[in-house]
């Protein structure tokens, strides 16, 4: 009876089981345990060695993951290349982040479909991967790093270097966008209002207009 106590989770919860890390709390398709699975745990088991070969959704174990856990793998190694879903690592994942991986800094609220690292993303990049090392394989739409971005990034790179040539949209720098240039790149000089496709540089402005020089003015 101890020994089955043991192997099912709170409230005898059969497909999630809490480990050393504090699981989603809407991660219903997962098991993590350090010990023998649960007789009735039917969607995945986790111990200490080899996954079962009956275990198809996911395995968390010290090892390298199994080729056929297509949903998602809680490990401590980096995450295999076949877990579309998620990987939930050290840190809690965003409670409404249901399709992305929660690093040290917190997502933004409204970007269902990126991964958010020590920089904070862009307020309104809903389609942006960002984090300080290389982008996965599989990030078809965009990637952020500290490096070049990747060749297959249509919409948007955020970064440190230049923007890409292929990113048709918007490239955010250190400063803010302009709020209504909705196509535009943004420099360190503020954009004009209404320039909706441009790029804006610095330039002087002469003006007609003639002040008297002397103590009390200045030109």
């Amino acid at each position: 009876r101890d020994a089955l106590s043991h192997c099912l989770g709170p409230n005898n919860a059969p497909i999630s089981t809490v480990h050393a890390g504090a699981p989603s709390a809407n991660a219903p398709i997962s098991t993590v345990h350090a010990g023998a699975p649960s007789a009735n745990a039917p969607i995945s088991t986790v111990h200490a060695g080899a996954p079962s070969a009956n275990a198809p959704i996911s395995t968390n174990r010290t090892s390298a993951p199994s080729t056929n856990a297509p949903i998602s793998t809680n490990r401590t190694s980096p995450p295999s290349a076949n877990a579309p879903i998620s990987t939930n690592r050290t840190s809690a994942p965003s409670a409404n982040a249901p399709i992305c991986t929660v690093r040290a800094g917190a997502p933004s609220a409204n970007a269902p479909i990126s991964i958010v690292h020590a920089g904070a993303p862009s307020a309104n990049a809903p389609i942006s991967i960002v984090h300080a090392g290389a982008p996965s394989a599989n990030a078809p739409i965009s990637t952020v790093h500290a490096g070049a971005p990747s060749a297959n990034a249509p919409i948007s790179t955020n970064r440190t270097s230049a923007p890409s040539a292929n990113a048709p949209i918007s490239t955010n720098r250190t400063s803010a966008p302009s709020a209504n240039a909705p196509i535009s790149t943004v420099h360190a000089g503020a954009p004009s209002a209404n320039a909706p496709i441009s790029t804006v540089c610095s330039v002087s402005l002469s003006y007609n207009t003639k002040v008297p020089s002397d103590s009390n003015h200045q030109t």
